[in-house]
Order: C-alpha cells, then sequence, then structure tokens
C-alpha cells in the first residue's frame, strides 16, 4: 500500500509515496482538514455541508461533498478506481471517516507527545522537558495560522490551533518549576511570538526568560506585547502580564510569580450530585469501572454510551459514590447539555471557567480563552487524585479540552453516542443496554416497594413489558404509582397498554423524565434525510426491518438509505439486532409514530405504509 502522510500543524501538507501532493480546492482541503481533526471518528454529510456552506447550502450540496470524497480517495491512491471504496477514507454512517495513526498524522504524534509529557512531569520532569519540546517543534511556518489558514471560521480548526498555547502553557510551567530552560525555550520563544496578544503565555515565557538570566531579552519582549495589547486592542497589560514585569526587576521574585504547583490546602471539590437509591443492576458495567480504576499509571477515561434514558448518568454517579475513597483529593462534575434542549450545549470555555471556579480559582484569576484555562486546569490537577464526570457530552471534540493530565486522576463521560476518537485515544468504552425483565421487575419493586408489587404480580409483568427495559420509562411509570398509592397496578397497566402506540403514559411535566422531550434532543440533531427515515420506518408491520425497507419507505437509493440507517444507529435511534438488519426500541418506536402522523400527511403515511407492507409481504 502507497505511504500517506498528512501535516496539518501548520499549513495543510499531504506526501503520497514520499512525494509532496496537491491538496486540491479550497473545498476539498476543507473537507480533508475536518476529516483530519475527527481522524478515525466519524464525520457526517451534513457536517461536511455545513462547513462549505454555512447556513446555505445549494440543493447540489451533498453530491458536491460526495464529488469532493472521491477526489480525495484518488488523491490518497492514485491507482483507485471510479467509484472504488479506498482504504483511508471509508464510510461511516451517514459520512466518512478517515484512517491514520501517530506515524501518518502529525497532529496525533503532537497529541501523544503532549500526553506522554504530561504523564512524566511528575517523576522525570527532563523526559517530560523533552517530550513537550518534541511536540512542539512539530507545529511548522508558525507565521500562518495553520488549519486557520484553511478556514478562520470553523471552530475545530480553531481549537487545534489552540491546542499549541496550551501545550505551551504546560511547557513554561514545567520550565519555571523545574529550571529545564535549556531544553525549552526555543520553543517557548516561538509559541508567544506566535500569538502576541495571549497574555498567560508572554508571562510565562518573560518569567523563563528571566530565570534562565536573560533578563534584557524579557524586558524588550514585554514592551513589544505592551505595544500590541495597546496598538491592536487599545488596552493595557493585564495583571499577570505587569506581575511578570514586577518579577523581571525582582529576581527574587520570579519563583513566587510563576504559577505554583496545587498546594495540599487547595479546595476540595465534592460535586458530584446525589446517588438516588435503590440502584437496580448493571454488575458488569460497574465490575468494568472497577477494573478501570485499578493500577493507574495514566490518566484514566471512560467514556459511556447509549440510547436516550437507558441510565448513563445514573451508573457514572452511582459507581463514583461507590468508589469516592479512591478519589481523596475530591470529585467534579459537569453537565454539558450536549443533548438537551437545542441551543443549550454549554462550550468548553465555559466550562473550565466553572470547574477552575471548584478548584479554587476567582473570576479575576481567570485566564482568558480556552487554551490557557485548559493549561491552568491541568496544572492544579497534577499530581492529584481526582474524579471528574463529564455527563452530557456531544462528541469527542467537546471534551478534548476538559481532560486533564495526571496519572492520578480518572473522567467518566456519558454520551448518546460512541466516542470514537476518545476510544482511538486509548480511552475504554461502555456501551449500555437494557435492563433484563428480571432487573426491571427489581427496579419497581425496590421504588414502589415488595407489598404492592407482590399484590399484583401479572399487572407488574405487564408494566415491566411496557418499558421495555429503559430505566427512565420504569422511573415515569413508578413515580407514577407512588405518587397515587389508591391506583392498582392493573389500572396502571390498562393506561399503557391502550397508549401503546404512542408516548402519553411516560410524559410527566418535567421534561427531565418526558420520554417525548429526552429522544426529541436526540432527534433534532440529526440530519433532515435521517429524522425522515426515522419517521417512515414507523410504518413498517414487522419489529424487524432491512435497508431495503428504509428504501423503500424514503424512496432512496439502497447506499443511500443504509447510510442514513447506520447514521441512526450510531446515534442510538435504532438498534441493529443483526448485520443490515435494524430495528426501533417500542418506546422509540411510538415515538417516531407520533412524529410521522404529526408531520407526514395522511396519504403520505397510507402509501409508505402500502409500499412497506409490500415489501413485508
Amino acid at each position: 500500500m502507497v505511504p500517506v502522510e498528512y501535516r496539518i500543524l501548520g499549513p495543510l501538507r499531504v506526501s503520497v509515496a514520499g512525494l509532496e501532493a496537491d491538496p486540491g480546492p479550497r473545498q476539498l482541503q476543507l473537507i480533508l482538514a475536518l476529516l483530519l481533526v475527527r481522524c478515525g471518528e466519524p464525520v457526517s454529510t451534513g457536517e461536511l455541508v455545513e462547513l462549505l456552506w454555512p447556513g446555505c447550502p445549494p440543493a447540489t450540496a451533498r453530491n458536491v461533498v460526495h464529488r469532493h470524497i472521491g477526489a480525495l480517495r484518488r488523491l490518497l491512491q492514485p491507482e483507485l478506481a471510479n467509484r472504488a471504496p479506498g482504504r483511508w477514507v471509508v464510510r461511516a454512517g451517514d459520512g466518512y471517516r478517515l484512517n491514520a495513526d501517530e506515524e501518518t498524522l502529525d497532529l496525533l504524534r503532537f497529541r501523544a507527545l503532549a500526553r506522554d509529557a504530561a504523564d512524566a512531569r511528575a517523576h522525570d520532569p527532563a523526559a517530560a522537558a523533552g517530550r513537550y519540546a518534541a511536540a512542539l517543534t512539530l507545529w511548522r511556518d508558525w507565521s500562518a495560522k495553520g488549519l486557520e489558514s484553511v478556514s478562520r471560521l470553523n471552530p475545530e480548526f480553531v481549537s487545534v490551533d489552540n491546542e499549541l498555547v496550551g501545550v505551551a502553557l504546560e511547557a513554561a510551567d514545567l520550565a519555571l518549576r523545574t529550571g529545564q530552560w535549556t531544553v525549552l525555550l526555543p520553543q517557548l520563544r516561538r509559541a508567544a511570538d506566535r500569538d502576541p496578544l495571549d497574555e498567560g503565555l508572554q508571562s510565562r515565557v518573560l518569567l523563563c526568560l528571566a530565570a534562565a538570566g536573560r533578563t534584557a531579552e524579557a524586558l524588550t519582549r514585554y514592551r513589544r506585547v505592551r505595544d500590541h495589547l495597546r496598538d491592536d486592542l487599545d488596552v493595557g497589560p493585564g495583571p499577570e502580564l505587569v506581575a511578570a514585569y514586577r518579577a523581571l526587576r525582582n529576581p527574587a521574585a520570579i519563583a513566587t510569580a510563576a504559577p505554583p504547583p496545587p498546594p495540599r490546602t487547595a479546595p476540595r471539590p465534592a460535586q458530584l450530585p446525589p446517588d438516588l437509591p435503590p440502584f437496580t443492576g448493571r454488575a458488569d458495567e460497574l465490575a468494568a469501572l472497577d477494573r478501570a480504576a485499578q493500577g493507574r499509571t495514566a490518566m484514566v477515561a471512560v467514556a459511556i454510551d447509549g440510547m436516550p434514558g437507558v441510565g448513563k448518568s445514573a451508573l457514572a454517579l452511582h459507581w463514583a459514590h461507590r468508589r469516592r475513597d479512591q478519589f481523596p483529593d475530591g470529585q467534579l462534575y459537569f453537565n454539558l447539555r450536549g443533548f438537551d434542549e437545542p441551543g443549550t450545549m454549554i462550550p468548553a470555555t465555559e466550562v473550565l471557567r466553572q470547574l477552575l471556579n471548584a478548584l479554587g480559582v476567582t473570576d479575576e484569576q481567570m485566564p482568558v480563552g480556552c487554551p490557557a484555562r485548559a493549561g491552568l486546569y491541568r496544572t492544579l490537577l497534577q499530581d492529584r487524585r481526582l474524579l471528574v464526570i463529564l455527563d452530557n457530552v456531544r462528541s469527542t471534540a467537546h471534551v478534548a479540552d476538559l481532560l486533564p493530565g495526571s496519572p492520578g486522576c480518572m473522567v467518566l463521560i456519558t454520551s448518546r453516542r460512541p466516542l470514537d476518537g476518545l476510544a482511538a485515544q486509548g480511552a475504554r468504552q461502555i456501551g449500555l443496554g437494557l435492563l433484563g425483565p428480571g432487573e426491571s421487575r427489581l427496579y419497581l419493586t425496590n421504588r414502589i416497594g415488595a407489598v404492592r408489587a407482590n399484590a399484583e404480580p401479572a399487572a407488574l409483568a405487564e408494566i415491566v413489558r411496557h418499558c421495555a427495559g429503559l430505566p427512565l420509562a420504569l422511573a415515569v411509570v413508578s413515580a407514577r404509582i407512588t405518587e397515587n398509592p389508591t391506583f392498582s397496578l392493573d389500572s396502571v397497566a390498562g393506561e399503557l397498554r391502550s397508549r401503546r402506540t404512542s408516548l402519553e403514559g411516560f410524559c410527566p411535566t418535567d421534561d427531565r423524565t418526558d420520554l417525548r422531550a429526552v429522544f426529541s434532543w436526540s432527534y433534532e440533531v440529526i440530519p433532515p434525510a435521517a429524522q425522515r427515515v426515522f419517521r417512515l420506518l414507523s410504518l413498517h408491520p414487522d419489529a424487524e426491518f432491512p435497508v431495503a425497507a428504509a428504501a423503500t419507505a424514503a424512496q432512496l437509493p439502497a447506499h443511500a438509505a443504509g447510510r442514513l440507517c447506520r447514521e441512526l444507529v450510531g446515534q442510538r435511534m435504532l438498534l441493529e439486532p443483526s448485520p443490515a438488519r435494524f430495528a426501533y426500541h417500542e418506546l422509540m418506536r411510538a415515538y417516531a409514530l407520533e412524529l410521522a402522523t404529526g408531520e407526514e400527511s395522511e396519504a403520505d403515511r397510507r402509501d409508505t405504509a402500502q409500499r412497506l407492507s409490500g415489501l413485508a409481504a
């Protein structure tokens, strides 16, 4: 196979068989750049369309994307025949995934070196300094803004460029604490020259220069930065830069001006929400979390994924409460709202502000910008044994800046979709399934009491069937039963039976436990074509159906219907019980049927049902 190498730390470059290749027109470069930034993780066609035409795609947008993908495949494999799938860019749901590794992509090498450096800081500062220097050296042509030169509008590209600053801050803090000037100063100078308005980085470089005996150079740099701030932003130096400048005049103050390692009197956060008893089942998953926490020699990340309402957050919090003694420096918790109501997702910059507040950093001391905050966050967690729970995460990019580097720390992440990008970086994955009938009966019995449960076993079994193993449905029904002590279980079962094609029995007034609302937050983030397939397949008469059913329902080519079905599986809105055969969870089907009734005309529903019935026959 012809070797391929990608370089995105600086202007985008591609080499095939040792020869530099032309990455093509700007749209093709944009597609390649996003696939590289999300290397190993699927990028949907909808995301690529939005990247090329933000907010106003033409009718032919998806076809143009597919043509660019074909051109990209031939660029990477010149011998590839037309329409052949290729090795490097492969189908992934309703989109594509690019395959690369640390040997072929400089971004992955950079991240691996930065992780290794963070792991070595406590026990081998010299090795850590060497790895930081090697990582920073990978950034080429620092006068350019790297991926920002391809698109300054895309936050994922800007975030990659900002990673440089975060790692430079970590390296500067190491140099200030351990005196590793010789190895790190050349790269720190380059990083500071690239971002003259980043006061956190500039102040650290000033201190590093002074500590290395280069006070005159430090004073010259301070004046240059001061002038940039005045000319470009019409502001004066901030408190951090002023403190560094004052330290230049007093060498004895340099050590105290540098960011210190966290003192043992640092705040011990205890942010875990309550573990609401009684917790039921999940013995295998709890054991897997126990194994992940044992013998930590590097920071451990575990990503728990599953369909809406399956109990991901409950599992993470229950395990955290059971094992909180293993994390004597505290527990941090944050709900990122990645799959809550549209527009409520919390960006990493704000998450870091609140996490740093919990670690004792006041708003007056807060660095500006995500990279500087991420650097301080990792510095404060260095050498600490602390548990971090990042709940309701949208994507790998959503949490990239929130992962600590300390080997004493462990991170639990919950998401409705598999975070393949984190898995490629070494995170363990736990796919959370439904509760079995026995666990579901125990769940209800624990909440409504054994007396009521044992008095009507047949009704209890029917309620279990209607809840279909979904913990959120069981929670809603058990709450209704306990809040109405005069209701018989048979009456509740009858209510669910009469509404089995809708979610009316599972929709209390609180959106957090309203199944319709919870399902809608996943539905609203998928592409419109996938939404339509999701609605129409609810009209299929059988419990399972092949790809041909989706093609027939939506009147699409089989390959397009297959991509959309896989997109729905990836979003946990369809199941794939066997290869290329799909099904709904019972309650998800009820939600899809409600949508079909509300959004499709009666004639369209009738025609679709007839086509599907003919196919099933």
